[in-house]
This record gives C-alpha cells, structure tokens and sequence, in this order.
C-alpha cells in the first residue's frame, strides 16, 4: 500500500517539473500593475518616464515564464522605468493598435511613443541590456 502512494507522489512531482519546466504552472509576473483600454492613456502614453508594456495573456506559458524576471526589473529599475502588462484577451484594440500578433511582447513605451519591441522569450540579463540600450 505505501509503495502506491510513493509511485503517485512521484509520479506527480515529476509532472509538476514538466508543467514549471513549459512554464505551464507558476503564474504570470504579481507585482506589475494591469492597464486596460480604459486606463492605457493615462498610465502609458502619458506617464512622465519610460514605460515597459507587457502584453501577455494567462494561457500563453512563455508569457508566464517571463513574469518572474520582469518582477525583478520592475523592482530593481522602478525609479526610471515603470512597468505595466496588458492582458490581450480582455484588451483586444490593444493589441492591435501596437499590431501585437503574438506574444509575449514587450513594448517600451516613451513620451507617449514607441521605442522598440521585444518578442517572445529572453533571459533577464537580455531584457536589462534591451532596456539601457533603449533608455540611453
């Protein structure tokens, strides 16, 4: 009966390391505040420092897998870049407007202006170069 329930807990560890591995369990970035249409142009195109806009969308796993090393930008370049993500699904006029047609994208955002775009995966170490590259 025990050598059951260890082949189940092992079974299910080792799902669970797959999942996280395809970034399909973990959740997306928590501390980067959401704007919707409704609130884009005051927080975005208005804001008075560079913005970094995530668009993203809860199925996508490789949007989730970056979420951790925006939090960690966010935090650590949140006195010159303001960070904010754009959930595609309930912001459709959203995405099109930037022409975002997959994800993960980031859009940095200046004066109200499109600086550059980022698509798809990236380290952290490449998202920061990305950033300061943008922001000279």
């Amino acid at each position: 009966m025990n050598r059951k329930y260890i082949a189940w807990a092992v079974i299910l560890i080792a799902l669970y390391i797959a999942l996280r591995q395809f970034g399909l369990v973990g959740g997306h970035s928590s501390n980067i505040p959401s704007v919707s249409e409704a609130t884009f142009t005051r927080e975005v195109e208005q804001a008075d420092k560079p913005v970094l806009v995530d668009f993203w969308a809860p199925w996508c796993g490789p949007c989730r897998r970056i979420g951790p090393a925006l939090d960690n930008l966010a935090e650590e370049l949140s006195g010159s870049v303001k960070f904010c993500k754009v959930n595609v699904d309930d912001n459709p006029g959203l995405a099109e407007r930037y022409g975002v047609d997959r994800i993960p994208c980031l859009i940095l955002f200046r004066g109200g202006s499109v600086v550059d775009i980022q698509w798809g995966v990236n380290s952290k170490k490449s998202y920061r170069q990305w950033l300061q590259k943008n922001l000279q």
